[in-house]
């Protein structure tokens, strides 16, 4: 599928990339129950991605992507703009969440272990 997007005012701090695949997208949102579809991956840049969508989002909603092949890894995001096209889908762009790690667990002494 070819998608021409056009935005008045682009307010990319960085350029994006094509990207083309499927993959599987959990919206969770507080306004409305949680909603799984098959989505289009657009293009990417390291802040975020644009995806195309059967079902609409809201900005502030968050996004869990789980890519069908390895170009992507796993992608938790935050709606930033969610528009209708002419065929009925949804241009969502998404803003990455930054992933932290838990810190190492210390190994417990023997004094901390003994009750």
């Amino acid at each position: 599928m070819t998608l021409s997007l056009t935005i008045d005012e682009d307010r990319r701090a960085q350029d994006r990339s094509p990207e083309s695949g499927k993959a599987r997208c959990a919206i969770l949102s507080q306004r409305a129950p949680g909603r799984v579809a098959m989505i289009e991956l657009h293009d990417t840049c390291p802040a975020g991605l644009g995806i195309v969508s059967p079902v609409p989002a809201e900005p502030g909603d968050t996004v869990q992507l789980f890519p069908f092949y390895a170009p992507i890894a796993t992608v938790h995001a935050d709606v930033v703009h969610c528009t209708e096209l002419p065929d009925g889908a949804y241009a969502i762009g998404l803003r990455r969440k930054l992933q932290t790690r838990a810190a190492p667990k210390k190994a417990l002494t023997a004094r901390q272990t003994s009750i």
